[in-house]
């Protein structure tokens, strides 16, 4: 089975696709320190890698729930 990357259960295009909304909304016209971008992103690909674990569980549930009910 091949993953698309464009999938909404891809983990790092979650990642990068939140790292790329926060970077889309630091303003142009202000300074943003080097360390405080880092940490953004940081937090963004967690964020990520946090919606992509959700996704992969509710995935994971749903193929027990139908094997289950194949075994009944």
């Amino acid at each position: 089975m091949s993953v698309d990357p464009l999938s909404s259960s891809d983990w790092q295009g979650r990642a990068r696709r939140e790292a790329v909304a926060i970077c889309n909304e630091v303003s142009v016209s202000r300074s943003v320190a080097y360390d405080d971008l880092i940490g953004l992103m940081a937090i963004a690909w967690l964020q990520g890698v946090n919606l992509g674990a959700h996704d992969t569980l509710r995935l994971s549930e749903q193929a027990f729930a139908r094997l289950r009910a194949a075994l009944a």
